[in-house]
């Protein structure tokens, strides 16, 4: 048997698709896939069935007489061939890529808050220049994944919902989050450089119920990965 889950991914939705879901690809069709217990995600059957994934099996009791384990949180080449084979079984499924200028992904209220006081304002500048307005806690997979489907810049808050973008923007896209002034994580520039995808990212700054970005610094991060 294989035990085919992490313990990110239990977690955090992110590495949920960021790292589980590659992980799976690892055993054989004929071999059998483990699963364990961890946090219920309300897009992952939406996701599973878009990609292929069939829910590993997740034992109550079970006595194994062998068991691989893997480690495969690293970026690395093989970890690589499944992130693409992933995005193609996507890109297949929704009928292709269709080139767009971009997305702006919103957090909503999904997981722990991280309000951007002037998102409304910046999605209003971003959706005149021709980015989709998304927003994941409303929508399901597929329809994130197609409004997503090709797009050149992904724009969000960091956070996990930025991995509703890993398999469906353009091949040769690009990341531009929005870091809050309290925290920085950078997961998603590690995928970025893996799959040779360009990143950047501002700082927001401190304001009243939240944290708020700079447009003029966003719009000219935009002109820079475009």
């Amino acid at each position: 048997a294989h035990l085919a889950t992490t313990w990110t991914g239990a977690d955090f939705f992110g590495n949920f698709l960021l790292d589980s879901f590659p992980l799976e690809m690892i055993p054989g069709d004929a071999e059998t896939r483990i699963g364990a217990p961890g946090k219920p995600y309300r897009h992952e059957v939406g996701y599973r069935d878009l990609l292929g994934l069939p829910q590993p099996w997740m034992p109550g009791h079970a006595r194994i007489r062998h068991l691989t384990v893997y480690s495969d949180f690293a970026q690395n080449p093989f970890k690589e061939s499944r992130y693409r084979q992933l995005r193609d079984r996507l890109s297949r499924r929704l009928g292709g890529q269709v080139s767009r200028p971009g997305v702006f992904l919103a957090r909503g209220d999904d997981g722990v808050p991280r309000r951007l006081v002037n998102e409304a304002a910046l999605c209003e500048t971003l959706a005149a220049r021709g980015f989709e307005i998304v927003v994941p806690s409303r929508a399901e997979p597929e329809e994130i994944s197609r409004k997503i489907m090709g797009a050149r810049i992904v724009i969000a808050v960091e956070g996990s919902h930025l991995s509703h973008a890993i398999y469906s923007m353009a091949d040769n896209g690009a990341f531009l989050v929005i870091q809050p002034p309290d925290r920085f994580a950078m997961p998603y520039k590690e995928f970025a450089d893996r799959m040779g995808m360009r990143f950047g990212f501002v700082v927001a700054e401190p304001a009243d119920g939240g944290f708020a970005a700079d447009t003029d610094e966003i719009l000219a991060m935009v002109d820079r990965l475009s």
